[in-house]
């Protein structure tokens, strides 16, 4: 994903930070589009224009890079995002079709599963759910 190809993040107040893919990078072949909810666009931001140029020297031009500042492969980035979803929040994410839904619906989902985690009781319990995790705290789902 690229910054002002996919990722329009806007600072300006009352502006709309927006996720956008053309058809041929979907599955279903029709132009996508989402807004980013606000404080993920601040995260963005301070990522792309303070953290990212502190580690790899300049500002990227794509989301998820390495150190060298090349882009990091998909399947880097789908371990660490599955991983980190199950270490944080304990949602357990099915990647059985990451490559054609990487930015699908599922991210609000995510999202809003991830807000939910620090009270409210979530659905099931998975097999390999990890002792740390409450059960009343984890949320499945599949990508």
């Amino acid at each position: 994903m690229e910054f002002d190809k996919h990722l329009f993040v806007r600072a300006e107040p009352g502006a709309t930070s927006t996720l956008e893919l053309d058809a041929e990078e979907v599955k279903n072949e029709n132009d996508t589009g989402f807004d980013i909810p606000l404080h993920l666009a601040k995260m963005l931001r301070e990522y792309r224009d303070h953290i990212a140029p502190k580690h790899i020297g300049h500002r990227p031009k794509r989301l998820f890079v390495n150190l060298d500042g090349t882009p990091k492969s998909q399947a880097t980035v789908a371990y660490l995002i599955k991983s980190y979803a199950l270490r944080r929040a304990g949602i357990v994410i099915s990647f059985d079709t990451w490559p054609q839904r990487i930015c699908s619906t599922r991210i609000q989902e995510i999202s809003t599963a991830s807000r939910r985690y620090w009270g409210t009781r979530v659905a099931k319990r998975r097999k390999s759910t990890p002792a740390s995790i409450p059960e009343e705290r984890l949320v499945t789902t599949s990508l």
